[in-house]
């Protein structure tokens, strides 16, 4: 790795980033421009990755995107299988066109049903907001990097307030068993830069971020990138299932070891509910860290128990012995403070200088997870209430839960009130229109695209053809309620339609 640990400066935004993401070899995709102005998205262009290595438009397309996209402009990091429908005004302004089809450049189609591929994993570190320098976290990672805890990064850029770590991912495309692993590897990398500020909202399969070189007029900078070599000055770049095995992640059907003890009778009858069962416990446990982001001081030793409880039933034999060492492992990186613990073995508590206690994550768990039988002689499972009581489970975890695995979800604690109610698909239809309603002054004036875009900013989330729906059904409530006659009201991108009302 480089002596040299600087990020050079940028004056103008440019496409360097963009052909790292994106190497000649890979199959060609879309990359999502786009936009912040007042205060509102602006899904700008696809731009085709062949274009980044099309030597004889490359020269332009550099010009345009330094005029174009000077300041709070942004692009997704993994791209898409086509564009939108219509064409970009900005592609139109510029004249860029695409060398394939001849036609200009069309708008985005960012949704994650349109991924092609999976360009690299991240996390957006949000240090200043733990009061954390950036020469201070850069260090951290390079100290890590080199230590061997963390893969080497692809690189590092500086987006104006925070610092993203980026590993560039070798040709993968976004078929569905892919994603889950990327989604897991997320969600590990989150954990293991918790401490370091990473931003939750930086899991998105299709998370936008700042254009290289791109003014951020927040904090007056303009981003800028450090790459980092190997040995031989090659950038670092990962098949997403090496790269999710580097640092621990567990994904996919795991066999289920054979219980030894198993009843014949319960053999015979193949008690399949309680095997699954335990597989969707391991996952709640862990997904709830994930949410937490840590494991508060005050639940440490009940979390070691849980976990146990869940793993003994999870695993048998030596497959029990080397989760419970990465389990161990695991909870003790997650712990909001590690003071009084080791992960260490220990045959019994210690005793340190100052009189304080140290236990040890490994010993606590291997205890936790011994096979432990009631009075008549069946083994003990942990029921949920128990799990929601002692893990301290409040009413907005249970609805994440339930909502981020798709499955009923472990009650909140009874020191609460009853569980949040999702809300469900009639009542999203209703707080969206609400809000349309309450704004119709501004979201009569968007296309589908942009309104969807901004229900989406107010956790309103639907697509365009929902978003025309709800706007119509409001238009037709005004009219009512005002007694004039029907409006028609029609998407502003389409100019071969008439907006106005009808008679």
């Amino acid at each position: 790795m480089s002596d040299q640990l600087n990020f050079p400066e940028q004056h103008q935004a440019n496409l360097d980033e963009l052909r790292i993401l994106n190497p000649p070899q890979k199959k060609t995709g879309y990359i999502a421009l786009s936009k912040e102005q007042d205060g509102l998205w602006h899904q700008s262009t696809a731009l085709p990755t062949h274009m980044l290595y099309d030597e004889e438009y490359l020269p332009g397309l550099k010009q345009w995107v330094e005029s174009t996209f000077n300041e709070n402009s942004y692009f997704c990091i993994n791209d898409f299988y086509r564009p939108g429908s219509t064409y970009s005004p900005e592609a139109k302004d510029g004249h860029i066109v695409d060398p394939i089809t001849g036609r200009f450049l069309l708008r985005p189609k960012r949704e994650k049903d349109w991924l092609k591929n999976l360009n690299a994993n991240y996390v957006d570190l949000d240090y200043y907001k733990l009061n954390l320098t950036k020469g201070a976290v850069v260090g951290q990672i390079i100290d890590a990097t080199e230590a061997g805890k963390i893969p080497m990064p692809t690189l590092l850029r500086d987006s104006g307030r925070g610092l993203w770590i980026v590993w560039a991912l070798d040709n993968c495309r976004a078929f569905e068993p892919k994603r889950e692993l990327w989604r897991a590897t997320q969600r590990r990398l989150h954990e293991i830069f918790n401490q370091l500020g990473s931003d939750p909202k930086s899991l998105d399969i299709v998370r936008n971020t700042r254009l290289l070189g791109s003014l951020n007029t927040k904090s007056n900078t303009r981003v800028s990138m450090m790459l980092l070599a190997d040995n031989n000055g090659n950038l670092p770049r990962y098949k997403l299932k090496s790269l999710a095995d580097q640092i621990g992640v567990v994904f996919g059907k795991q066999k289920r070891v054979k219980n030894p003890n198993a009843k014949p009778e319960n053999v015979a009858k193949g008690i399949k509910g309680q095997s699954a069962r335990w597989v969707h416990e391991e996952a709640r446990f862990w997904e709830l860290v994930a949410i937490r982001g840590n494991i508060p001081q005050g639940i440490r030793n009940a979390s070691i128990l849980v976990c146990g409880a869940i793993l003994k039933h999870r695993y048998y034999g030596s497959a029990l012995t080397a989760e419970l060492a990465s389990a161990a492992k695991r909870l003790f990186e997650a712990f909001e403070t590690k003071d009084g613990y080791t992960l260490e073995p220990l045959p019994k508590t210690k005793r340190l200088p100052d009189g304080k206690k140290l236990d040890s994550v490994t010993t606590q768990l291997h205890s936790a997870a011994k096979m432990k039988h009631d009075a008549e002689g069946n083994l003990e499972r942990i029921p949920h209430h128990q799990i929601a009581n002692y893990l301290e489970i409040t009413p907005v975890e249970s609805a994440q839960l339930q909502e981020r695995t798709g499955r009923a979800a472990w009650p909140p604690s009874s020191i609460y009130d009853q569980p949040v109610k999702l809300p469900n698909q009639r009542d999203k239809k209703r707080l969206r229109q609400a809000y349309m309603k309450q704004n119709w002054s501004l979201v009569s004036n968007l296309d589908n695209l942009q309104l969807a875009e901004l229900l989406g900013e107010r956790g309103l989330q639907c697509d365009q053809s929902t978003a025309q729906r709800d706007r119509k059904a409001v238009a037709k409530q005004i009219a009512n309620e005002s007694g004039q006659a029907r409006i028609a009201f029609t998407d502003p991108a389409a100019p071969q339609e008439t907006k106005g009302a009808v008679s």
